[in-house]
């Protein structure tokens, strides 16, 4: 049954509804019009009469005035009381609905429900129809019909009458607002005495008269009434929060009784990155109550960021001491961008109101190569990794996008982690290129993005040569590939301004400087080369790969018998002169005696010092034939003094110092020995190859006096 509550005055609304034929509002109330009234009226000849005055005497008056009904209009015209005194404890109140039926202009037919009437005053023209039920009918009466205005010519004007409420249980609704409530939210209590669906709620609006952020109402019920009931919180007609049924509840007399309830506010809070201002992202908060459910089931809360500013929120509304777990989420349109970690759990203790704050970081990794190795490597590979525990390492993969590799990821603001990146790069399907960088240590804090870039490590790489011998050609070069069979990539070796015979190469610094290069690498002029050398991995601030080239050399073999090659040096080097120190040779006969001396006549005879004298003067040749190859001839400290070997050898053959004389032989013979392998340059005669023993005995035996006839 509905009471209307809307305050302590008496009338409050009108359903009026307007019909051209005498029908009550309620079946209950249709009167037939024949019957006679249930009293007989006096007529009060006032026209200012009230209820409240004498010979009624009502404490209060509700009426049905002139602009309630439609005056001497057919129609029936319905009216609910709120807050009338209970006919059975003054004290107490109901609501009491009255309806009125107007036929013939002047005939008044009622009902009432909830309640009864003592008196019933119809006026019309100057003066009215008091019918007095209270002596005949002392506990009132619930309808009458046939009443009328004194006269029929006189239309009814309004009608009147002295209410109580029939006796009942009143129930007192109380809510408390959430701490931190928004000013605009409304509250209201639900109840029914039926909970078959679909269940018919009865609706109680709740004020806060007093502003001290109880909501209430009171309604009347039946004695002995069972009620089941629920609340709900609303923002304009969105719901906010609607509880449990509770229930259910005998409303047992005298009562009244009353329904209590408190709520906690949940304030939700997600700062995001600047970054994602323009990303049309949407932000969620979720919360459980039961996160070991299979399935959990999730509450959705949609965050709102109304002023602009990053700082997305929301809020929603418990039980009390309600314990939740919660996560968030952002979204691009139905994709995931980032979820959290599962928070909780929360007691929502009162009075709240509970606030859950996160903040978002960005972390962005990137990585601009030169062009150069874009278009070296057939394909890199780039990944970041990074830990949380220091242990467990999650792999971000970088891609490649017009040059430039990039990856977001995105962390709660205060994270710490330890990273590092790896590279890797293939040619020709292999990989020859692989770096770790160092391990860094980062606190990610802030709305800004937080940025690492990657950055190759790099070896200065060069290449140094030391050669005795010239160039085929006028150039060294050095080069270096990716694989052992190329292709090779040349570098340009020129002459270093101070140190003699030594070739420097400057690195390429786009590619091959970079750390953790594989690579192979050789020298070369025109006409030498020496083997592949590799791998090599570069590591370190910087790697010198050094060869030294000792120059062609020939032994004293060689020159002994290759009379035609030593003639073309000897003449066309050497100037056709050889200085010993002891003697000059002035001829080829005299060069090939001192090469062949054991072989010549006498030999055997000589001193000591004198086969020592010429056993370190054929190396001496022998070097200075080499040097007219164009090789360069080592340096050396003899008595304090830098000087070339075969400089020093002049001056021990000319000293007589037969320890010096046997010592700087040593050091010849080695010198001659050192280029073996290397080429003979490209000016050598075609008679450079033929050995003719006969022919270097029969000139040696030619120049053989002169060199003896000099010991």
């Amino acid at each position: 049954m509905k009471r209307w509550r809307f305050g302590k005055v008496g009338r409050v609304a009108l359903l009026a509804v307007f019909l051209t034929m005498s029908v009550p509002f309620y079946a209950t109330a249709v009167v037939n019009p024949d019957p006679p009234p249930l009293v007989m009226p006096t007529y009060i000849d006032i026209s200012n009469f009230k209820l409240t005055d004498p010979p009624a005497n009502c404490d209060v008056e509700y009426k049905f005035d002139s602009g309630d009904i439609d005056s001497g209009a057919p129609g029936t015209y319905v009216m609910t009381f709120e807050d009338v005194k209970r006919c059975d404890d003054p004290t107490l109140f109901g609501d009491v609905t009255v309806t009125v039926v107007i036929s013939e202009g002047n005939k008044v037919a009622f009902s009432i429900e909830g309640g009864k009437t003592g008196v019933v005053y119809v006026k019309g023209g100057p003066g009215g129809n008091l019918y007095d039920y209270r002596a005949d009918y002392p506990g009132g009466v619930t309808a009458d019909s046939n009443l009328t205005t004194p006269e029929s010519a006189f239309a009814v004007s309004h009608v009147s009458f002295c209410l109580c409420a029939d006796a009942g249980v009143q129930k007192n609704w109380e809510f408390t607002a959430p701490a931190g409530a928004d000013a605009g939210w409304t509250y209201k209590a639900y109840y029914t005495e039926d909970l078959t669906e679909p269940v018919d709620w009865t609706e109680v609006a709740l004020a806060d008269a007093d502003m001290d952020g109880v909501y209430t109402a009171t309604t009347t019920h039946d004695e002995d009434a069972e009620i089941w009931w629920k609340w709900k919180v609303y923002d304009g007609m969105t719901v906010l929060f609607e509880s449990a049924v509770f229930g259910p509840e005998t409303l047992t007399a005298p009562g009244p009784h009353t329904n209590d309830f408190t709520i906690v506010l949940k304030e939700w809070e997600f700062t995001a990155p600047d970054a994602f201002a323009d990303r049309g992202y949407d932000y969620k908060a979720y919360y459980t109550e039961d996160p070991d459910a299979e399935p959990v089931v999730w509450v959705a809360v949609d965050l709102a960021d109304p002023d602009m500013d990053g700082v997305w929120t929301g809020k929603t509304l418990f039980d009390v001491d309600a314990e939740i777990w919660w996560k968030w989420r952002v979204y691009d349109g139905m994709d995931v961008v980032f979820e959290s970690d599962v928070f909780g759990p929360e007691t929502l203790a009162a009075p709240g109101p509970h606030a859950n704050d996160f903040c978002l970081a960005l972390k962005t990794w990137m990585w601009a190569p030169d062009e150069a190795l874009l278009e070296f490597f057939d394909e890199i590979a780039l990944s970041a990794f990074y830990t949380l525990d220091g242990e467990n390492y999650i792999e971000v993969e970088l891609v490649e996008d017009e040059g430039a590799f990039y990856a977001e990821t995105y962390f709660e603001c205060g994270t710490e982690i330890d990273y590092y990146f790896e590279v890797s790069a293939t040619y020709g399907g292999s990989v020859i290129w692989s770096y770790t960088s160092p391990e860094s240590t980062e606190v990610i804090e802030g709305q800004e993005t937080v940025e690492n870039v990657f950055v190759e490590a790099r070896t200065l790489k060069s290449f140094e040569l030391t050669a005795r011998a010239e160039p085929a050609g006028g150039t060294y070069y050095a080069a270096w590939a990716p694989t052992a069979v190329g292709p090779w990539y040349e570098i340009l070796l020129t002459p270093d301004a101070v140190i003699p015979n030594l070739y420097v190469g400057d690195f390429d610094p786009a590619v091959l400087s970079l750390s953790g290069m594989e690579i192979y690498w050789k020298f070369y002029d025109a006409e030498w080369s020496t083997s592949v050398f590799g791998p090599e991995t570069l590591s370190g601030m910087s790697m010198v790969n050094e060869y030294e080239r000792n120059g062609v050399t020939r032994t004293i073999g060689y020159w002994q018998t290759h009379v035609c090659m030593a003639e073309h040096v000897f003449n066309e080097k050497l100037s056709a002169t050889v200085d010993l120190g002891w003697t000059t040779l002035y001829s080829i006969e005299e060069v090939t005696a001192v090469l062949n001396y054991p072989q010549m006549d006498g030999a055997n005879r000589l001193s000591n010092f004198n086969k020592a004298k010429l056993q370190t003067s054929r190396q001496l040749v022998a070097a200075i034939l080499n040097e007219g190859l164009g090789t360069s001839v080592p340096m050396i400290d003899w008595y304090g003094t830098d000087m070339s070997i075969i400089e020093a050898a002049r001056l021990a053959l000319a000293s007589g110092n037969l320890a010096d004389i046997r010592m700087i032989g040593g050091l010849l013979d080695d010198f001659n020995n050192s280029g073996t392998e290397e080429w003979l340059p490209d000016w050598k005669p075609d008679c450079w190859n033929n050995a003719n023993p006969q022919l270097a005995r029969m000139l040696g035996a030619v120049g053989w006096p002169a060199v003896k006839g000099a010991l």
